[in-house]
């Protein structure tokens, strides 16, 4: 992706027809959204760490499209980065991952939320505010959340909708009524990211987050991890 370019194309590329997804997996079942949010009260210390540094292929499309604030490294906590290498471990060849986007700082969490709103109308369920309250931070800046999708031979596949796509169909459960590689590929990522610890976002089938306030109210507990800023 040139510098100046859009992160919302789609250049990852549609799963092959031909590709044998192994199956078995159980439908996905997406969580209802928490009414509201614990505030981050004793948040643990823990490094931003880069992603690609243990091994995870990366594609950090914000910094290529030279949008404001982005960074050129994905950062995520240490401890998510660790689960991400079990769930790269654990899924069967010819599959990976591919990590689109981890820590963002609000600079840009501002940006793509008023892109999200002059898109789509709204930015409700999409992309959160730029909250600058310690205690009430978006996902992202927690390095606890990530963007991501499967990859074949380290391409990244595009399951169902571009990165990005604000529409009905980017609903991790949108393809449970139509059989067909999509539906198996977006099964294998879910079933993996959620037995590695993480919780899903009901709109975007490649959010997945992990000690963020949001994951503390689905799972139960309190959040682990307040806003951080890479060293």
């Amino acid at each position: 992706m040139s510098c100046g370019a859009s992160p919302f194309s789609d250049f990852t590329v549609s799963p092959p027809p031909e590709l044998e997804v192994p199956g078995g997996s159980e439908p996905i079942r997406v969580l209802p959204e928490p009414p509201s949010l614990p505030e981050v009260e004793r948040p643990v210390s823990e490094p931003l760490v880069r992603a690609a540094d243990s091994g995870i292929a990366v594609v950090p499309v914000y910094h290529e499209a030279c949008l404001p604030g982005a960074v050129e490294e994905v950062w995520l906590r240490s401890e998510v980065v660790a689960r991400l290498a079990g769930v790269t471990a654990s899924l069967p060849r010819p599959f990976g991952l591919v990590v689109f986007d981890g820590w963002r700082p609000l600079t840009l969490q501002r940006w793509l939320h008023a892109d999200a709103v002059a898109r789509v109308g709204t930015a409700v369920g999409f992309v959160s505010e730029a909250a600058s309250d310690p205690r009430r931070p978006p996902p992202h800046l927690t390095g606890g959340a990530v963007d991501l999708t499967l990859s074949v031979e380290g391409e990244a596949l595009a399951l169902g909708t571009c990165f990005d796509a604000f529409v009905p169909e980017a609903a991790p459960d949108a393809f449970e009524g139509r059989p067909g590689a999509v539906r198996a590929l977006r099964r294998l990522l879910h079933e993996a990211m959620t037995a590695a610890g993480f919780v899903p976002l009901a709109t975007e089938w490649w959010h997945f987050e992990y000690g963020t306030p949001r994951w503390a109210a689905l799972r139960g507990g309190d959040p682990l991890y307040g806003p951080a800023s890479p060293p």
